[in-house]
């Protein structure tokens, strides 16, 4: 016998509504069934490269951009002041590719080491470091290694900023380790110092043209170093 199929008009109605909200899941797979023999989604997918290789021909007849080499950035920036008779780090900052450490010593008087993790400057690199010595205390600066200035490319300049503020009765010693600039080396440096009239400081800063035993000789470069420093306020 023969079963009977249930035609009510609510399920016609759903069976409709189904047809026409169909999800585009179900209607891809309808489509694909569709597609007549012999034919390839790949014959489809051949109709639109055009727009593509327009864009790729556009590509190639722009100017190349200009590559920008890679450089270093570093700033330190640490404060000092007495407690319980001894100098102590009171504030400390510190990015990029300059660091600072700070050695366990036998005595009341600080001692800070630069450190370069580039390795060395070229042009463009920038360099930033600040030091505020408190009244009363007593701080010495140097560095791990000697400082490279190696050939710059392009004309660009490698900048070194260094300042100290020394308050009442405070003394520094800034004691960095040689300079040495490679031929065509280019460097700016500039050091302002800002202390009270009885603060006492020592400044040194040696500069080495090129490694002799190495057989290296400097026949061009630019080196500018720039000192100010005030004391009480009035230019020295």
């Amino acid at each position: 016998m023969r079963a009977r199929s249930h035609s009510c008009r609510s399920c016609r109605d759903l069976r409709a509504s189904r047809h026409l909200h169909a999800s585009p899941w179900t209607d891809h797979h309808e489509r694909r069934s569709r597609r007549p023999v012999g034919s390839s989604r790949f014959a489809a997918r051949s109709r639109r490269p055009a727009r593509m290789s327009a864009v790729r021909d556009l590509r190639q007849t722009d100017q190349p951009v200009p590559r920008r080499m890679q450089r270093s950035e570093g700033a330190a920036s640490a404060q000092f002041r007495v407690v319980d008779a001894r100098t102590r780090l009171q504030r400390l900052h510190q990015s990029g590719c300059l660091k600072l450490r700070f050695p366990r010593l036998p005595r009341q008087q600080a001692e800070a080491i630069l450190i370069n993790s580039s390795g060395g400057l070229t042009g463009g690199d920038r360099l930033a470091q600040d030091f505020t010595v408190a009244a009363g205390a007593d701080l010495t600066v140097t560095t791990q290694a000697c400082e490279r200035i190696y050939r710059a490319s392009g004309g660009d300049t490698a900048h070194v900023t260094t300042r100290a503020t020394l308050e009442a009765k405070a003394r520094l010693a800034w004691l960095p380790q040689e300079t040495i600039l490679f031929d065509g080396g280019r460097v700016r440096r500039t050091l302002e110092v800002e202390a009270a009239p009885d603060a006492r400081f020592l400044l040194c800063e040696s500069l080495i043209l090129g490694r002799e035993l190495m057989g290296e000789s400097v026949t061009a470069g630019h080196f500018h170093d720039r000192w100010r420093v005030r004391l009480g306020g009035r230019l020295v």
